[in-house]
């Protein structure tokens, strides 16, 4: 299930992608491992708004806990699309793995590109 929560200041009448609404949220999450190579890809879809997120990883194993690579996804709504592309490092730490990445993202070829960091954190 997924609630959504959205206002637009100031408002936008033309913007379908606003208000409360509910919908179900599907999410898909695979992993292909090697010894020193793998590849990540997941992807979610919520019908409210009709949005949706991916994100691919293709990463190189420099030490067991220490690794690194390219991603890449696209991500919008029924009002809104843009694609990513950026570098990660990812560390795992006990039963922690922290994720650091950044790039570059936005409207497709609509925009300038801006750039982005994210930093996660997984038990």
């Amino acid at each position: 299930m997924e609630a959504v929560d959205q206002h637009i200041v100031p408002f936008d009448p033309n913007n379908a992608a606003q208000g409360r609404e509910l919908g179900a949220r599907f999410l898909a999450e695979n992993w292909n491992l090697s010894p020193v190579l793998y590849l990540s890809v997941d992807a979610a879809y919520g019908t409210a708004f009709q949005d949706y997120w991916s994100r691919a990883r293709l990463g190189y194993r420099l030490r067991p806990k220490l690794s690194t690579g390219l991603e890449g996804g696209a991500l919008g709504n029924e009002e809104y699309s843009a694609g990513r592309t950026g570098g990660f490092v990812r560390f795992d730490f006990l039963d922690t793995e922290l994720t650091l990445a950044g790039g570059f993202t936005g409207n497709y070829l609509l925009d300038d590109p801006s750039g982005y960091v994210s930093l996660a954190v997984h038990r």
